[in-house]
This record gives C-alpha cells, structure tokens and sequence, in this order.
C-alpha cells in the first residue's frame, strides 16, 4: 500500500451526514460494511480520545453557592427595573 499524509481539517462537517463526508465517500466506494467499520472504529477512537482528554462535571459542579446566587439575584433586579423603563 502508498500512504499519502495529507493535511487538513478533519472537522463536524467532514465525519458528519453531510452528502460529501466521510462515511458518505466511503459508503459510495467501499460499500455499507466497510462504512460500518469505519463507523464503529471512529465511535472507539473518540471514546478513548474523551476517556483521555475530556472531563467530568459532578453534582457539585452544578450547584451555585450562596454568592454567585445573591450576585445572580442583583442581575436580575437590575434588568427587570430596566425592562419596566423601557416599557
């Protein structure tokens, strides 16, 4: 086989069901099992790439505190007396 290192953008567009993406290419060339495969080793390869690089967000991570509440609170006072002017 010749292997060729092309550069470029490999982005949502190029792997998503856009008419000229990958698995579209594939499918069209090689066929439905050959766009499985390619499928399912593209879900393996951006599984680990998340187990690795990606992050978590627990329970805590969600709940505001006391202060970012009260701060909260001040925004929405503050535009909800500039809502009532501009009415």
């Amino acid at each position: 086989l010749h292997n060729e290192l092309l550069p470029g953008v490999l982005d949502k567009a190029a792997f998503g069901p856009s008419e000229f993406g990958l698995v579209h290419s594939i499918h069209q060339i090689y066929g439905s099992s050959k766009a499985g495969q390619l499928l399912t080793v593209m879900g393996r390869l951006f599984t680990a790439w998340m187990q690795r690089r990606g992050f978590t967000c627990g329970m805590q991570d969600l709940m505001i505190t006391a202060e970012a509440n009260r701060e909260r609170r001040k925004w929405l006072e503050k535009a909800n007396a500039h809502s009532m002017l501009a009415a």
